[in-house]
């Protein structure tokens, strides 16, 4: 079941989790990790005791699946940022910023590059948990009575 993720701002529903791409698919299989030289790799900050993380804060769309892209897109540049296309309640387009793009690729947020990068911020948009499907079987226990 996929889930889906709308803007915080509008509502309006974005991307579900068919447009994302995995790292493992996007990436061109080398480590980023060098590009944070000054930083405290996850290793030593274990034995240090300080609080690191190398989840991904970020969510990698697939431009091609995501048609609301496309009016950015055209626009022909290899980098920008990636902003909403929805309607305010009061009418006015919303244009939240939601991330970045980068044809060419960046880092990810937990340090692996990604190729191309189309990182929509995890905080700025709202994952929404697809209903059970009807279709799907219940478990259901019938009591068994006994005659005596």
């Amino acid at each position: 079941m996929a889930s889906s993720y709308r803007c915080q701002k509008c509502r309006v529903v974005l991307f579900t989790d068919a447009d994302l791409i995995p790292h493992s698919e996007s990436t061109d299989g080398g480590d980023a990790s060098w590009r944070f030289r000054g930083k405290i790799a996850p290793a030593t900050a274990i034995v240090t005791g300080q609080v690191a993380s190398t989840a991904c804060s970020v969510h990698n769309l697939d431009p091609a699946k995501c048609v609301w892209l496309q009016p950015e897109l055209e626009h022909g540049a290899t980098q920008g940022k990636i902003t909403c296309t929805g309607t305010l309640r009061s009418g006015q387009p919303c244009n939240n910023k939601l991330g970045d793009y980068n044809w060419p690729g960046t880092t990810c947020t937990c340090g692996i590059w990604v190729a191309p990068a189309f990182l929509v911020t995890k905080s700025r948009v709202d994952r929404i948990a697809a209903p059970p499907s009807a279709t799907a079987p219940t478990s259901v226990t019938t009591p068994t009575s006994t005659a005596n």
